[in-house]
């Protein structure tokens, strides 16, 4: 009887384990990306801004799906890129003084010429301007980073973010 409950009780287990590999297939991700992703935007910081950011020690980096190698950040596209917006996943975070600023599922738009993001699990603001293929810190971008950060006065509308690239499939 012990023999048999605890043969199945192993019979169980082996059973869910091989039910749980063979739920996530080792490609699941590649799928996913090659079905819904339209390609990459790669935003560039800007030298003169990432040694301000260094220097008053603001540490940025992505928030998932997107990647971060500095002074480059790739978000992954999605959406219908061929209307004027480039709707990108992931988005950007913002650490210092123990205090952070959350950017995500920001919309590059060049009809109106800004990059609107949702911030901090509020509201969406237009956060960058589009000046070509640069990236201005618009007034409300600058006050929401000041806001939160903890900062009076150090970004102000006209910030010289970076660069953009946008790639599609």
């Amino acid at each position: 009887m012990r023999t048999r409950l605890l043969s199945g009780i192993v019979s169980a287990m082996l059973a869910a384990g091989v039910m749980a590999v063979s739920v996530v297939p080792a490609n699941a991700e590649t799928a996913y990306e090659a079905r819904f992703v339209k390609g990459q935007t790669v935003v560039t910081v800007d030298s003169g801004a990432a040694f301000a950011l260094r220097f008053f020690k603001v540490e940025l980096d992505t928030l998932r799906p997107a990647t971060a190698a500095a002074p480059a950040y790739t978000f992954p596209v999605f959406g219908y890129p061929h209307d004027g917006t480039t709707e990108l996943a992931g988005g950007f975070k913002f650490t210092a003084n123990d205090k952070c600023f959350f950017a995500y599922a920001p919309v590059v738009n060049t009809r109106t010429g800004v990059v609107k993001a949702w911030v901090n699990g509020g509201e969406r603001i237009d956060l960058f301007k589009i000046d070509g293929a640069k990236l201005v810190l618009t007034e409300a971008g600058a006050k929401g980073l000041n806001d939160a950060l903890g900062f009076t006065g150090l970004f102000t509308a006209g910030f010289l973010f970076g660069t953009y690239q946008t790639t599609l499939n």
